[in-house]
This record gives structure tokens, sequence and C-alpha cells, in this order.
């Protein structure tokens, strides 16, 4: 299993991201660097690729908030 979680460089603050949105729906199969969701920053959106192969699994709704650190998705090997 890998944590999905927004690189550390990318948060300048201690700021909520927001999920803006799910490229993939919950349980589809995902290849490693395929840009798996969409996450804002501060104004600042990010496209975060999967970190393995394996089946995504949302921790996070769509527009929902997450901390910095936090794993907002996971990614299960097949």
């Amino acid at each position: 299993m890998s944590d999905v979680v927004v690189p550390a460089d990318l948060w300048e603050v201690d700021a909520q991201a927001v999920v803006v949105s799910w490229l993939y729906r919950d349980g589809a199969v995902v290849k490693q660097g395929q840009v798996i969701a969409e996450v804002m920053i501060e104004k600042v959106q990010f496209d975060i690729v999967a970190p393995s192969d394996g089946v995504l699994h949302h921790k996070i709704p769509a527009n929902g908030t997450f901390d910095r650190g936090e794993a907002f998705a996971t990614v299960n090997a097949e």
C-alpha cells in the first residue's frame, strides 16, 4: 500500500489543502506517474500523481480538506 500525500516542498505555509477533483473514481486501477487528483493549496492548484501501480482508494472526497502530511488517498497493489 502506498499513501498519496502532497510533497512537502509544495507547502509554503501551514494551510489546509482542498481536493479540487479526482481524475479517477474510487476503486480505479492506476499506474505509477498518472495524474490522479488536482489539489489546491493557498490558491495554487497542483496535479498529484499515483506513487505506484494499483487500486486507488479516496480518503478525502472532492472539495474535502486535509492537512500537511496527511494521506488523502492510498494506492493498494492489485
